[in-house]
């Protein structure tokens, strides 16, 4: 029941947080770009887990967010 809910929730929440991205990124695109936190000045942190389950299933996850700001600019994961 869990499973079939979040697979339903899936795109959902994914096309959300691709939004929140690109508007984040855009944002930074259109600073003046001698500001520091701009495109060309980023400044940004990024944290990553890899996960091994067993000997043969591997699931990586990771995020890049500009620092000042807290707001993330590209996520990625596998299952």
């Amino acid at each position: 029941m869990i499973f079939l809910t979040l697979m339903e929730m899936y795109e959902h929440v994914n096309d959300i947080l691709n939004g929140i991205c690109l508007e984040a990124r855009k944002e930074m695109q259109d600073m003046g770009q001698k500001k520091l936190g701009s495109w060309k000045m980023a400044v940004t942190c990024g944290n990553a887990v890899w996960l091994t389950r067993h000997s043969f299933s591997r699931n990586c996850t990771y995020i890049v967010r500009n620092f000042l700001t807290g707001a993330p600019l590209y996520y990625y994961y596998t299952f």
